[in-house]
């Protein structure tokens, strides 16, 4: 069974989502650990592009921002939306 041109890019893309939104939980979580330590940064609030590789080395733009926010907004419970812990757009 071969793919399409077509198949194959959805495929690329839906494999990529996923590694972002991994990505994205590991550097929330590693973002709060490093928050609330008994040796967090005092200058500075890490931010979560902090911890996810794929982001360093991009300038910060809105796109960016957005883009994070339907990576959160993606996997964010209706709990979590009524209690206001995840922004919706």
């Amino acid at each position: 069974m071969s793919l399409t041109p077509r198949q194959f890019q959805h495929l690329v893309k839906r494999h990529k989502r996923e590694q972002e939104r991994q990505e994205f939980l590991l550097a929330l979580i590693n973002r709060n650990v490093v928050s609330f330590s008994m040796c967090r940064p005092k200058d500075y609030t890490p931010q979560i592009t902090d911890f996810m590789p794929s982001r360093w080395g991009r300038d910060e733009d809105d796109s960016d921002e957005a883009a994070l926010v339907r990576l959160a907004n993606s996997i964010a419970t209706p709990e979590a939306i009524n209690k206001g812990l995840v922004r919706v757009q």
